[in-house]
């Protein structure tokens, strides 16, 4: 058995002059100081046939930053975000375990990881009033006024799960796997998505070594995120996504290849998105880039 235990002290300051006014807010320099103790406990058990399971607890504390207190934000469909001094730090508490398994001499490798995590004081976008108005001209359109509030309470859970395998003293295989789903626990909230919470996605790859060369082929995947998996909020820019559908699943093969010229310089070679592939990453405005090329020089000194 192995045991672990930690604790920390976090103390933040924060002063922000928001400067530029166009709503003459009531707010014009915000000064915030937040104290929290965060703490973790660990324990890793070696069993027999080369088991081990390790199981772990943390809390966790996020100060609010000037993002989150001073934006103001036209979200362009009447909707306007103005800053609010009074935030809270967001607390969470993390519980995950993990089971590894080796075979035939470690030569392959598997491990399985659940986590859960319980979120309070979220922040969250809400509805509020400016000058006891819950609405204002903004850009010469009448708009719905909002701002992030401490109002959230959350959890979020998922699994990874990876294989590492030496199919030979030169060919290894790697594969993983990553799957997370987040619902929003606030009273009275009718869409239970998070938002930030993204589709199944993993990577394999197969690499080939010989001297002082080394081959890679992988390929990055990611599945749907359907419709009915966003949030109510914009900030995954559901306006992106297949009307009445969701996000595209996309898959992408790509090659790299790397030589050492010297014990203290590597050329890298690589060839990312092969096929040329049109896709997007979930919660982006941009494609990604199509087939490109990518060559570099390492020195290790």
């Amino acid at each position: 058995l192995i045991g672990s235990a930690g604790i920390r002290m976090n103390a933040n300051a924060l002063r922000a002059d928001l400067g530029y006014n166009p709503l003459n807010l009531p707010v014009d320099i915000v000064n915030i100081r937040t104290r929290g103790v965060t703490g973790s406990l660990g324990l890793v058990a070696k069993l027999p046939q080369k088991w081990r399971l390790a199981v772990s607890y943390a809390s966790g504390f996020r100060t609010p930053n000037v993002d989150d207190i001073g934006k103001i934000f036209d979200s362009g469909d009447g909707i306007v975000r103005v800053p609010n001094a009074n935030l809270n730090p967001e607390r969470t508490h993390n519980l995950d375990v993990s089971i590894f398994k080796s075979f035939w001499n470690d030569r392959v490798q598997l491990e399985l990881t659940g986590y859960y995590i319980w979120l309070q004081d979220m922040l969250r976008i809400s509805n509020t009033t400016f000058n006891g108005q819950d609405s204002l001209f903004f850009d010469e359109q009448l708009s719905q006024v909002q701002h992030n509030s401490n109002i959230g309470l959350g959890v979020i859970y998922g699994a990874f799960a990876s294989i590492r395998a030496e199919l030979s003293h030169n060919i290894l295989l790697f594969s993983s796997l990553s799957w997370t789903k987040g619902e929003d626990r606030t009273e009275g909230v009718s869409n239970r998505n998070l938002d930030h919470i993204p589709p199944a996605f993993g990577q394999t790859s197969l690499q080939f070594k010989l001297k002082q060369m080394r081959h890679e082929l992988f390929v990055n995947y990611q599945y749907w995120k359907f419709w009915d998996e966003y949030s109510d909020s914009s900030v995954d820019r559901p306006q992106f996504a297949v009307p009445d559908k969701g996000m595209p699943a996309w898959m992408t093969f790509n090659y790299r290849l790397s030589y050492n010229l010297h014990p203290m310089l590597t050329l890298q070679v690589a060839v990312e998105n092969i096929l040329d592939t049109h896709y997007r990453v979930f919660a982006t405005g941009l494609n990604a880039p199509g087939r490109n090329f990518i060559v570099s020089l390492r020195g290790k000194f």
